[in-house]
């Protein structure tokens, strides 16, 4: 069922963490595996599923012209209906930041996920974030490594939203770096490192 793409990540379908379904009464947020997140993501975000709610339920989208950051090529890599995140984090006190702190973090990192607030394309959206796992990285030494699936659908309020955002790579680049951007601000004592990879998901 897991998406083939997501196996060069070293993600397992049971992964285990928490996603985030939108909703303008309040974001849901329910322990999930990856693979449930991927069930929801096919079955509720991506632009064929929305395409048909269009038809019985109301919904008005819009689709995302992949310009808003005025670089955007024609042979640019296309973002499928999620892409992956990966955050490596050391704490200076590493049984301080665990006991105390991370459960505080892993919130934060949650909620930041699941919203847009690029100009033009503020909102909410579906994202699943992986429960921390102890490293003992080859450069780093002892860290906390997760794994999250950020939807390409933001949604306004529950009958409006917008489908392929961020849609190219530089785009997901810029939602990447904002994200860090306040996690450092915030956790200025957390060492952090943020990668990205854009998964060519079926629309199906």
């Amino acid at each position: 069922m897991i998406d083939h793409n997501l196996t060069h990540l070293g993600l397992n379908e049971n992964y285990e963490g928490e996603q985030i379904q939108p909703s303008e009464r309040g974001n849901l947020r329910v322990p999930s595996t990856l693979r449930q997140f991927i069930i929801q993501a096919n079955r509720a975000y991506s632009p064929s599923a929305l395409e048909a709610a269009q038809d019985f339920d109301g919904l008005k989208l819009t689709y995302h012209t992949n310009n808003t950051l005025g670089n955007f090529m024609d042979d640019e890599e296309e973002v499928g209906s999620y892409f992956a995140v990966k955050f490596i984090i050391q704490p200076e006190d590493f049984a301080e930041f665990v006991a105390h702190n991370g459960d505080a973090f892993y919130d934060r990192v949650l909620e930041l996920l699941s919203k847009s607030t690029a100009r033009g394309v503020r909102g909410n959206r579906g994202a699943f974030l992986g429960e921390f796992n102890r490293e003992n990285h080859a450069d780093y030494g002892m860290v906390l490594v997760t794994q999250a699936l950020i939807s390409t659908t933001v949604f306004y309020n529950d009958y409006r939203a917008t489908v392929g955002f961020p849609g190219t790579n530089a785009e997901v680049k810029d939602v990447v770096g904002s994200i860090y951007q306040t996690l450092v601000q915030e956790y200025p004592e957390l060492k952090l490192e943020m990668s990205y990879d854009i998964i060519e998901t079926c629309d199906c």
